[in-house]
């Protein structure tokens, strides 16, 4: 005989288990694809940015097809955005497309556009979900944005943990999937008050531990980036939704709120290496320095452009120009990087529409009944003021999986919030929606399909198929304009294979003609093909619209050395020796970068000054490689971060890591120095040693160097070679 069928409270069908809960009124076609975004955004930082990214935009332009599509078919409607934060969110968007018409750089504002517009697929996509499901809808996104940053923290506490036990590296900044400590910390800060909702919201006795086991997790990365900026806006996100979710008079939420902050902060100052960075926050820090420069020069590039800015991805050209410290790509504030780039218009808008979402989320958890609304509706309030917090140091909104998530938060707070109107169905709505997703899968499809090509080509490149690699550097090139990665790298295989320079790059300057990375890359690949002197147009005009750019500089000095002018060489080698001087050589986030960037300069300047002036730029550059040998994070991080035209040591062709041409560099120093010694050695066994000594440091330079680099750099291993048979 069966078992009758088990009942609920008064004869109710059961209630399903917690997991499949979270599914129940799941709309598969509008919901779907924006939650796996959510959920694979950290796990795609992890590999290329410009490839995963631009794939990740092509799958929330999907979303927005997919709500077009749906509601041209009526199986849809969506919901008017109101007057509130998406309202202004809109207008910021459509302010940045204005931008777009103005820009100085049409290479890279398009997709930057098509950037912005994907993430915004993750706050209005939720408002084509029926009414009685928003709640659920809600709780599915925090469920997706939690998770990847477990993905994400979990990762970072794993790399912790290896180099701490087979290095001793407790120092260590760990950046997880993401290529900077700080971008890590920032997400991290977003993304633990929705975990802690989660884990409160958790009835099931057996699953409570899962859920506070993910907190835990995210709670021990944070420290471990020692990014100060990511520690205080993560405590601030955690301090706030204490004061607003603890029960009780005000005065009692503030006590407690303040006591767990405070063994909070004493906790993280146990941390040897975060207190240490902590206390030299106003000493010697290079960091605070470098940000500082950067805030002074984003303000003269607002002001310069109030208006509509410089344009979307521009920020790298208006910080050339203006700038007195190194490239950057972004202004390491939130504010200032939208109104170089969009306006000031655009940064007031966006600003407040989170400041805005933030408050009317705190305000509907105060008049909200206790359940799980009120509690996302905090995590998402709090989630909101951490970015806010943490964007007044660093540029969250250029971090990808960032802004996706947190444009997530604002749409799910103004579901959760009740003041989102009634759906409606307009089919010119539909349209848009359809033409905008069709447009965003396009544009960032043809940016990933052009990095694809690169990648596939530098696989071909180091397996020998040269011609293979040839052919997919053409693929790239011609999928993505803008980019004369390809150029270069083809250049590399084959001098002859590109007989007319100028021409091939004519599609590159026309698309980038202010952006002095463009004007270098040409002068590189003349010099490449011996025509220095056509070369140095270009390297003058890259100087002009970058004071700064130090190879640029440095190829204006190997023209005039070619046609024999020896004060115009020595007048850009004090050029440079002032530029070494200046803020631009003093302040670098990263320190051991300066040293580096100066190296070839340097040693251009010792050559002529003799044996005396070698030893110490040699010296110099063997402590960064020793540096570099027992901290492999710069070598992880600045391989993706700074790969190709935006690398701050790149002499001439685009490299897939910063290491090899780094230790290149010191070997070639090395080689240098024991020519020079042996030279200086009167014992015939000493001089052979010391000879052999610096034939092997050639070779080893040379095989870990692109065989075209800089004229100049081989002038004394080249006779050292031909002497020693190699």
């Amino acid at each position: 005989m069966p078992k009758p069928r088990r009942r609920g409270p008064r004869g109710q069908p059961p209630a399903a288990p917690a997991p499949l809960a979270a599914l129940r009124g799941l709309d598969p076609f509008v919901e779907g694809p924006l939650l796996l975004c959510l959920f694979l955004g950290p796990w795609l930082a992890a590999f290329d940015t410009e490839v995963a990214g631009r794939w990740l935009d092509a799958g929330l332009g999907l979303c927005w097809a997919l709500c077009g599509g749906l509601m041209l078919a009526g199986k849809r409607r969506m919901a008017s955005p109101g007057r509130g934060p998406l309202l202004l969110l809109c207008l910021w968007a459509i302010l940045v497309a204005a931008a777009v018409s103005a820009t100085v750089d049409r290479g890279y504002s398009v997709p930057e556009l098509t950037r912005i517009c994907a993430a915004g697929a993750a706050a209005f996509v939720p408002l084509l979900v029926r009414p009685e499901h928003r709640e659920s809808a809600a709780y599915r996104v925090a469920i997706a944005l939690v998770a990847g940053g477990l993905i994400a923290a979990t990762s970072g506490l794993t790399q912790w943990l290896r180099n701490a036990v087979t290095l001793g590296a407790y120092d260590w900044r760990t950046f997880g999937t993401f290529t900077n400590p700080n971008a890590l910390a920032g997400y991290l800060a977003l993304a633990t008050p929705v975990a802690v909702a989660l884990a409160l919201l958790v009835r099931e006795r057996a699953l409570r531990p899962l859920g506070w086991f993910v907190v835990a997790v995210m709670v021990c990365a944070v420290p471990l980036t020692q990014s100060r900026a990511g520690i205080g806006s993560f405590l601030a996100g955690l301090f706030l939704f204490a004061l607003l979710a603890m029960p009780g008079s005000a005065l009692r939420r503030l006590k407690v709120a303040g006591g767990g902050l405070a063994l909070l902060i004493l906790a993280f100052l146990s941390i040897k290496p975060l207190s240490v960075r902590l206390v030299t926050t106003f000493t010697v820090n290079h960091s605070l320095m470098f940000r500082l420069h950067c805030w002074k020069a984003a303000c003269a590039a607002a002001l310069e452009r109030p208006l509509l800015g410089w344009g979307p991805g521009a920020y790298p050209i208006a910080h050339s120009a203006v700038a007195d410290v190194g490239p950057t790509l972004h202004a390491h504030q939130d504010a200032l990087h939208v109104a170089v780039e969009s306006g000031l218009p655009a940064a007031a808008l966006l600003i407040g529409a989170l400041v805005w979402a933030a408050a009317r989320a705190a305000r509907a958890s105060l008049r909200a009944e206790p359940g799980r609304g009120r509690l996302l509706l905090i995590a998402a309030a709090c989630g909101v003021v951490a970015v806010l917090v943490h964007g007044l140091l660093e540029s969250d909104l250029t971090v990808r999986p960032t802004l996706v998530a947190l444009m997530a938060l604002v749409g799910a707070a103004e579901l959760l919030s009740g003041r989102v109107p009634e759906p409606r169905s307009p089919r010119w709505l539909g349209v848009l929606l359809l033409l905008l997703g069709l447009g965003v899968v396009t544009t960032a499809g043809s940016v990933a399909v052009s990095g694809a090509a690169m990648r596939r080509a530098e696989g071909s490149e180091s397996t020998g198929m040269v011609a293979a690699a040839a052919r997919q550097y053409d693929r790239a090139f011609a999928w993505f304009r803008p980019d004369a990665t390809p150029l270069r790298r083809k250049l590399a295989l084959d001098p002859a294979s590109i007989p007319d320079l100028e021409a091939s790059f004519a599609p590159v300057l026309a698309a980038n003609p202010r952006r002095a990375v463009s004007h270098e890359a040409l002068a590189d690949c003349l010099v490449r093909v011996g025509e220095i002197q056509r070369a140095e147009p270009h390297y003058r005009r890259a100087t002009e619209l970058a004071p700064t750019r130090v190879m640029s500089i440095l190829g204006l000095a190997t023209a005039a050395e070619e046609r024999g002018d020896t004060e115009a060489v020595w007048a850009y080698v004090r050029a440079l020796a002032e530029l070494e001087a200046s803020p631009y050589g003093l302040y670098r986030a990263v320190p051991e970068m300066l040293t580096l960037e100066f190296v070839i300069p340097k040693a251009s300047a010792a050559e002529m000054e003799g044996p005396g002036g070698i030893h110490h730029f040699a010296a110099g550059v063997e402590a960064v490689d020793a540096y570099l040998e027992t901290h492999d994070q710069l070598d992880a991080q600045f391989s993706k971060q700074y790969d190709g035209d935006r690398t701050l040591v790149d002499l001439n062709l685009r490299m897939r890591g910063l290491r090899p041409r780094t230790v290149a560099q010191a070997r070639m120093m090395r080689a240098r120095l024991s020519w020079m010694r042996a030279e200086a050695a009167e014992e015939p066994t000493e001089k052979q040693n010391l000879r052999n000594e610096a034939i092997h440091a050639d070779a080893a330079a040379v095989s870990r160097m692109d065989r075209g680099a800089w004229r100049g750099i081989l002038v004394e291993t080249a006779a050292l070679r031909a002497e020693g048979g190699l």
